[in-house]
């Protein structure tokens, strides 16, 4: 995922089976997630943009033109600002490294 206003990225695998889940906690509808899924090949990826003004039209526009698909979805105030604490709360923990072999 990549966050615009303020600039936040996170690079996210379309492969994650926790990707619908963790969409759907935050209120992206179950029609949106099939959408997308049913854009994604095996071996490539999602980005995802939250967008609080739409300067950002230039920078969709460079994706598309860069072979990109854009689809477009909304969230609601508290809906947005839910994924805001969990991203920053992710990006406060250190990631886990498995153990050394």
């Amino acid at each position: 995922m990549v966050f615009l206003n303020p600039l936040i990225g996170v690079a996210v695998g379309a492969a994650s089976g926790a990707l619908g889940g963790a969409l759907a906690d935050f209120g992206i509808n179950d029609a949106f997630m099939k959408e997308v899924s049913g854009k994604i090949d095996a071996g490539s990826a999602a980005l995802f943009l939250l967008i609080k003004n739409m300067t950002a039209d230039k920078v969709l526009r460079e994706i598309q033109d860069a072979g990109g698909v854009v689809l477009k979805t909304s969230l609601d105030d508290s809906k947005e600002q839910k994924l805001r604490d969990a991203l920053a709360k992710a990006a406060a923990s250190p990631p886990e490294m498995p153990p050394a072999t």
